[in-house]
């Protein structure tokens, strides 16, 4: 299949002395034969064999119309083998530069998007190793062991269900959980009024209103808190 091409064409074309003569003396199958051959250089490359009867076979014109405007008006060059046209040599090449620009200048951009990627691409894994690596170490010191829910809350029913709802909470969870449960105890001093531990885990007991009382209170939270911190540091 040939290649499509698009070529310049001045709409006051009709009006070049060149053509006005072919008008004159083949009227408009002469300008049509002109704009024919012009196509068929385009789709050839810029030159054609001087074949006559190949060239008028395909145009279904006369062959001495096709001598004529090859030969005649100077609309073309010819070496007795094949004819062109500088005009049409020139675009092509026109087009021929303009095609190897864009190649390049594409190139050039996907060659600066592999580097960008692969740059990207490279720091990318390592930020990634180094901020899971902070993650897991930030997770590591910031997550509470069960025992030290257990032994707080410090009602010690459904250790392994307990346990498995524990796991399932996340770090911010765990912390709010027992920043909350000296109060919570000390609001149900008697544990057979508490929530069984798990129940307090699965309705994110630690959310609930408070309500306490007794003003000496303040004083016993501090009390449970250090308690629980010195739970924790028994644990590390």
């Amino acid at each position: 299949m040939k290649e499509t091409y698009y070529f310049p064409h001045d709409y006051n074309a009709r009006s070049d002395r060149k053509l006005v003569k072919v008008i004159m003396k083949y009227g408009m199958e002469g300008i049509g034969t002109f704009w024919c051959l012009v196509e068929m250089l385009y789709e050839e490359g810029g030159y054609i064999p001087l074949e006559y009867d190949r060239i008028t076979f395909e145009l279904r014109t006369d062959i001495k119309i096709v001598q004529s405007i090859i030969t005649e008006f100077d609309l073309f060059e010819n070496d007795g083998s094949k004819f062109w046209s500088e005009s049409v040599l020139s675009r092509l090449q026109k087009r021929a530069d303009k095609s190897e620009k864009a190649r390049k200048s594409i190139q050039s951009r996907w060659e600066k998007f592999k580097r960008n990627t692969d740059v990207l691409g490279k720091n990318s894994g390592r930020i990634t190793i180094k901020e899971r690596g902070k993650k897991e170490t930030k997770e590591k010191k910031s997550s509470i062991p069960f025992k030290i829910f257990w032994d707080t809350y410090d009602k010690k029913i459904g250790w392994e269900r307990c346990e498995t709802t524990w796991g399932e909470l996340t770090n911010a969870e765990k912390d709010a959980c027992m920043a909350r449960i000296p109060a919570y105890k000390l609001s149900n001093p008697n544990k057979k009024f508490r929530l069984n531990p798990e129940k307090y885990l699965n309705q994110k007991g630690w959310l609930n209103e408070i309500i306490i009382s007794d003003g000496e209170n303040g004083s016993n939270i501090k009390r449970e808190n250090k308690r629980i911190n010195d739970l924790w540091n028994s644990e590390n």
